[in-house]
Parts: structure tokens; sequence; C-alpha cells
């Protein structure tokens, strides 16, 4: 894989992260959606696997701290 393809797909999936983490902040602030538990369930599965897949270009470490800031930014 190119580093340029690399850069693009790091960029990517830091940008799901990040829709994943507003996705969930919008869960906590609409009460017809918390009673779904289901769907909050997906919403931390689908980050789970992005920040698998992330860490794959950039190793665990900074994909979890990328999971975490973009949390703290998004949810609070």
């Amino acid at each position: 894989m190119s580093e340029e393809t690399n850069k693009s797909e790091v960029a990517r999936l830091m940008r799901q992260i990040d829709l994943e983490t507003q996705a969930i902040s919008r869960v906590f602030d609409e009460p017809a959606i918390v009673a779904n538990h289901d769907s909050i369930h997906a919403r931390y599965a689908n980050l789970g696997k992005t920040r698998d897949e992330l860490a794959k270009h950039i190793g665990d470490k900074q994909a979890t701290k990328a999971v975490f800031q973009s949390y703290e930014q998004n949810v609070g």
C-alpha cells in the first residue's frame, strides 16, 4: 500500500470515528432514541470495528487515543 493511499485510508477512518462519536452523542441527547438499546450497542460496535481497522494503520495505542479524543470532543 502506498503512503498516499495509507494516509487517505487513515483520514477516512478518523472521519468515520468522528461521525460515530457524533451519532453516539445524539443518541444520548434524544430521549426517544435512548430507549433503543440496540441502537446504542450498534454505534459502539461500529466505533470498535473502525478503531480496529485504524489500528492496522497507526497501531493500537494511537487508534485508541484517536477514539478517546473524538469521544471527548463529541460526547464529553
